[in-house]
């Protein structure tokens, strides 16, 4: 049984529902217009599925679309999180708050791998159980740095391990912490 459980229906239409006000919203207020088209391929992802993410039949699991939807709307990533994972404000503050000074590898698999040891010498399988993610997949990430695309699965290992959820969704991207702090509001 897994100890993390989300509840994306609702969440997801929540999100939906944010999105879409907000594109429509900078549609109306702004000389570019925020075209599905337009917003889809800032994204990164086909005009139809961004429909599909936006009417709330599709979910924004995929921590790019997340990034995609924070630059392009100007939404800032925390939120967006909160909404879709269910997060309190002080698990906001916890996971995206970026202070000076914080040092954690670029290396998700690595990381992931030395706080699994450290929390009593967590297997992999526990650690799957626990976090949600597969353990075949907690096996390539840790060996040959394969990457965790859904938002969802990060948090779950975050969580579990106790490291900052902007560390992570950092690695994911490939991006640097003053990119990442742009589109969070904290």
């Amino acid at each position: 049984m897994k100890l993390l459980e989300f509840e994306c229906n609702q969440n997801t239409a929540m999100l939906a529902t944010m999105v879409k006000e907000r594109r429509l919203e900078l549609k109306e207020t702004v000389e570019t217009k925020y075209t599905e088209r337009e917003v889809a391929k800032a994204v990164g992802c086909s005009v139809t599925h961004y429909g599909r993410l936006e009417n709330g039949s599709r979910e924004f699991y995929q921590v790019k679309w997340l990034y995609g939807v924070a630059k392009v709307l100007d939404m800032p990533i925390d939120k967006l999180c909160k909404v879709y994972l269910g997060l309190s404000d002080e698990e906001v503050k916890k996971h995206f708050t970026i202070t000076n000074g914080d040092f954690y590898s670029h290396d998700s698999g690595q990381l992931v791998k030395s706080r699994r040891k450290k929390e009593g010498d967590m297997t992999q399988g526990e650690l799957a159980q626990i976090s949600g993610c597969s353990k075949s997949h907690l096996a390539h990430m840790e060996a040959d740095g394969r990457t965790i695309k859904d938002v969802r699965l990060l948090y779950g290992l975050a969580k579990t391990l106790d490291i900052p959820l902007w560390v992570l969704i950092r690695n994911e991207l490939g991006l640097e912490d003053e990119e990442l702090r742009q589109v969070i509001s904290l």
